[in-house]
């Protein structure tokens, strides 16, 4: 059974790559031989790296991870904690913003309804 945290990944994870299909994004899975603190998901969107923390409500990182995410930013990509799919939307808007380009999708409701749109044309143009 899979916990909260892991699905909620997931449908951030699903948010992004439907909202952004050209996105670069891969899960990371904590190990022993891997360093502590790293993001649970990193990034690349329109040239710009990411890191993302995925947070239940009323978790919060932990100090290792805090640090690693200041240690993204410094180093010029952008890093945080995300606790649902519209704030990782919300997340990677506001990157392209700061990068002076512009958002395909803004929220979890636009990604659904762009799916379903994606889904209507692809049947309309086989029959």
């Amino acid at each position: 059974m899979r916990g909260p945290e892991t699905r909620l990944r997931k449908r951030i994870q699903a948010a992004i790559v439907a909202a952004y299909p050209h996105v670069w994004l891969r899960k990371i899975h904590g190990g022993p031989m891997q360093n502590a603190g790293i993001p649970d998901m990193l990034g690349c969107l329109e040239g710009y790296f990411f890191g993302m923390e995925i947070k239940i409500q009323g978790k919060d990182a932990t100090p290792v991870q805090s640090l690693e995410i200041s240690r993204i930013i410094k180093a010029g990509g952008q890093a945080g904690i995300v606790r649902s799919p519209e704030e990782g939307l919300n997340f990677l808007s506001n990157l392209l913003k700061t990068k002076n380009l512009l958002p395909s999708v803004s929220t979890e409701s636009e990604v659904i309804s762009s799916r379903v749109s994606k889904r209507r044309s692809k049947s309309q143009s086989r029959a």
